[in-house]
């Protein structure tokens, strides 16, 4: 991460056609605790499990379900 940038490859065609495996992602790190500016149709990257692996998953939002205190996609 440079200055709360970075570059991230898209590893698997889950986006596809939006993205294709191979191409690079430009990720901004998001500091505020609020996140009620995300919309459906936004590409987030979250930190997840896959596989027992903890690891960076980049996904379009579908919808918001506020989860009492947490959002989920």
């Amino acid at each position: 991460s440079i200055l709360g940038v970075q570059l991230l490859s898209i590893q698997t065609d889950s986006m596809y056609p939006f993205m294709n495996a191979g191409d690079l992602a430009i990720d901004f790190d998001i500091q505020s605790q609020d996140k009620s500016f995300l919309r459906p149709k936004d590409i987030i990257t979250y930190w997840t499990v896959i596989e027992g692996k903890r690891v960076l998953n980049t996904h379009r939002i579908e919808n918001i379900y506020n989860g009492g205190g947490y959002l989920s996609r």
